[in-house]
């Protein structure tokens, strides 16, 4: 996957007096590719087009310090390519996929407010 783009609406909610709980919700495109192993420099892209939904939590452990996590899942629609190669004799022979990409993210961290 490569040339990945994405617009998402993210939200907190307070849960404690110092706990956040946050969620993301978007959609995403990117571009897939399939390269042969024969060398040859030819290669097959296709784009996608999915959603991302996504979970956080935000909490502060002093004024300034404050610890997270989140966790995202990206779905992909399916996308295929093909392609065709004709040889001296007439013949012709294709190749083609089709891929359903899904992806996982997740981040955990330690920040500074200013």
């Amino acid at each position: 996957m490569r040339a990945i783009k994405h617009l998402a609406v993210y939200h907190s909610f307070l849960v404690w007096v110092i706990t956040f709980l946050s969620g993301q919700i978007g959609w995403v495109t990117a571009t897939a590719k399939l390269t042969p192993n024969d060398n040859s420099g030819d290669n097959l892209n296709t784009n996608v087009n999915g959603y991302l939904l996504g979970l956080g939590v935000k909490h502060l452990f002093t004024k300034n310090v404050y610890g997270f996590a989140e966790a995202n899942y990206i779905g992909y629609s399916a996308g295929s390519a093909t392609a065709a190669d004709s040889f001296p004799d007439g013949q012709v022979t294709s190749l083609g996929y089709t891929n359903t990409p899904t992806s996982y993210n997740f981040l955990v961290g330690v920040g500074y407010k200013f």
